[in-house]
């Protein structure tokens, strides 16, 4: 049952920020006390300048986010300091969430990182390194170094390859694309 009221308070703030990105909740995960409600994860993957995906937020509406955490007086929390506090049993400053973002493209660099500059909200990335400097709309190791240098970045392991899960959708059979698409 407390599992279930943490992921619907998680939904409910989504639901507030328009076009949220997915919300995942740490309290979720286990790490949180009994008495925690957890902390909100904002998940996001690419942005776009005007055109929203099924994993892309127009930079608008990431914009408009960070100004409503930062009205609602929301702390934008780096992820590993929540972790060890959460597992630690320490608090945190009310109302803490802390924001991710997966895979290592280059939006996160060129539209995210100024947005989080002018915000100075720190996010912390997951990357796959097998792109990086590699992969036309992947990160280079250069932006990754500039990001870092800004202390509002931290860089962690994704994985070191990532399948196009719709490349991939369509070249298997239903079952064999489960198979990789489900953890094991």
């Amino acid at each position: 049952m407390r599992l279930a009221r943490i992921v619907g308070e998680a939904a409910a703030i989504g639901r507030t920020l328009a076009g949220a990105a997915l919300i995942a909740t740490i309290g979720a995960l286990g790490l949180a006390r009994a008495d925690d409600p957890g902390v909100p994860i904002l998940l996001y993957h690419r942005f776009h300048p005007t055109e929203p995906g099924s994993t892309t937020v127009t930079t608008l509406v990431f914009e408009e986010q960070l100004a409503w955490l930062a009205e609602h007086h929301y702390a934008v929390a780096r992820l590993g300091p929540v972790v060890d506090a959460l597992r630690a049993g320490r608090p945190l400053e009310p109302q803490t969430v802390a924001i991710t973002v997966d895979d290592g493209r280059r939006s996160q660099y060129a539209e995210m990182f100024p947005i989080i500059q002018r915000y100075h909200v720190p996010v912390t990335l997951f990357v796959y390194t097998d792109a990086i400097s590699l992969e036309p709309d992947a990160l280079t190791w250069e932006q990754i170094g500039e990001m870092l240098k800004s202390g509002l970045v931290d860089v962690q392991s994704h994985t070191c390859s990532h399948p196009f899960f719709e490349k991939e959708r369509a070249r298997r059979s239903p079952a064999d694309y489960e198979a990789l698409s489900l953890p094991n």
